[in-house]
């Protein structure tokens, strides 16, 4: 029997498969609404090549600024679904922007009734929304109970990721609690707004009891070996453990895209400073548009005069040429 793929490949597959059939999805949205405008007016029919011609453009534009913005990750399924229709408008918008322009620059609006123009503008992402949002209600409904999750170390970082996962019901989590074996007057003197809900022991023990099924561990970097103990004494529990450092207290603005060497994972905390699209344009624009010096053009430099008898040095006083008496020969 052959053995099955990494969990990293699965993932990947997934993945794939789950962006194709996004972007076949927006695909069939953007030209479904064109054929939708075309049935409501008479007037568009007439033109019928020319409309399916601009859909399909609108459609591979829209997927290319879908791609770049990230729409089709599965961690969209994950996040409030206000920011997923903020990002379907803006993608939508980056994708009228050049149709219009092309279709100024071509004289190709003529072709095109107004009316129907601004129809299909405003149905095409329209009907993404919808089926979007019909996804995610099928992805909600299909999934299991809500999986209790617990926080390792009432930290700062264990806050906020209390307070993401209480922002978030799409994540299907359900908070427990934090647990620190630290004082309570030692989280208060640090401002804590969340107490403890036990010590380690009593999470480790919930863990085995099955009422935690996710441990983040969110303690500082610094606490190695109490991470390292903790992680020891929930192996034994069907608990699934994340770590989770906060990378922000290292290095303020930095690329935390999950880099692999190998096949390890790591982090990129620190990377080479990029020049900003800005700076580039702007040496493109001076290296096309600077001044180009030929080198016939060029100042010609004097050499500097010397004798036939001495060079003269700056500085140094030369000695006085003496000029020898020649013999005389009689004849």
């Amino acid at each position: 029997m052959p053995n099955p793929p990494p969990a990293s490949k699965r993932f990947t597959l997934h993945d794939t498969r789950h962006n194709v059939l996004m972007q076949v999805a927006d695909f069939s949205c953007i030209c479904l609404s064109v054929a939708v405008v075309v049935s409501m007016y008479p007037a568009a029919k007439m033109l019928a090549v020319v409309h399916n011609s601009a859909a399909a453009l609108g459609g591979v534009l829209f997927c290319l600024a879908a791609t770049a913005h990230g729409l089709y990750k599965i961690r969209w399924l994950r996040r409030p679904a206000a920011d997923e229709v903020k990002a379907i408008l803006v993608c939508w918008a980056w994708t009228v922007a050049p149709l219009m322009t092309l279709g100024f620059a071509t004289k190709m609006l003529t072709n095109f009734s107004r009316v129907a123009t601004v129809s299909w503008i405003l149905l095409a992402p329209s009907l993404i929304v919808i089926y979007r949002l019909l996804a995610r209600a099928g992805s909600q409904a299909g999934r299991s109970a809500p999986r209790r999750a617990a926080i390792a170390g009432v930290t700062p970082f264990g806050e906020h990721i209390h307070d993401t996962i209480q922002r978030a019901p799409d994540l299907g989590l359900s908070m427990v609690g934090l647990f620190d074996d630290r004082s309570s007057a030692r989280d208060e003197s640090m401002g804590m707004r969340l107490t403890s809900a036990g010590s380690f022991q009593q999470l480790v023990a919930a863990a085995r009891d099955g009422t935690v099924d996710v441990v983040y561990v969110a303690l500082p970097l610094r606490a190695e070996d109490r991470v390292r103990e903790l992680i020891l004494r929930l192996q034994d529990t069907t608990a699934s453990v994340y770590i989770a450092f906060d990378f922000d207290s290292l290095a303020g603005s930095c690329n935390r895209q999950i880099s692999h060497v190998g096949n390890m994972p790591v982090v990129p905390l620190l990377a080479p400073a990029q020049p900003s699209v800005r700076t580039q344009a702007l040496t493109f624009v001076r290296a096309l548009t600077g001044p180009r010096t030929a080198p016939r053009d060029l100042p010609r430099t004097a050499a500097p005069r010397t004798s036939k008898s001495f060079r003269r040095v700056p500085g140094i006083t030369p000695e006085p040429r003496i000029d020898l008496p020649r013999p005389r020969t009689d004849s």
